[in-house]
């Protein structure tokens, strides 16, 4: 399920911008544009998302709260480099605001998570 995910949020990240990105890419900056993505589907399940994430979480033997998770992105935000990341990933014209993107993973995602 988790992979399914990650695979189907992939998907709709490389029809949105128009970049295919290869499967060694690790920008950082494309997590929350990821999930933004997968959040516009209205088959998108928050609960479910959280769920994948946990269990993603446990396999790796890994633990992150709520608080943790929200100030590691506010940091984030103010990383010139993590705010530039994703830009050279994206096709021509296509905008985005990382500030609008991480508020709107934050109220769906974030905040949900156990402290």
């Amino acid at each position: 399920m988790v992979h399914r995910i990650m695979f189907n949020t992939q998907l709709r990240t490389e029809r949105a911008s128009g970049y295919k990105a290869p499967r060694s890419l690790s920008a950082q900056g494309r997590d929350p544009f990821d999930l933004a993505i997968a959040l516009d589907d209205e088959a998108a399940d928050p609960e479910k998302i959280i769920a994948a994430f946990y269990t993603y979480m446990e396999h790796g033997e890994h633990k992150v709260t709520r608080k943790q998770f929200q100030e590691n992105i506010a940091a984030k935000l103010n990383d010139r480099n993590f705010a530039s990341n994703i830009g050279p990933l994206l096709a021509s014209g296509y905008e985005w605001d990382l500030v609008a993107i991480s508020e709107k993973v934050n109220e769906a995602l974030i905040s949900r998570l156990s402290d």
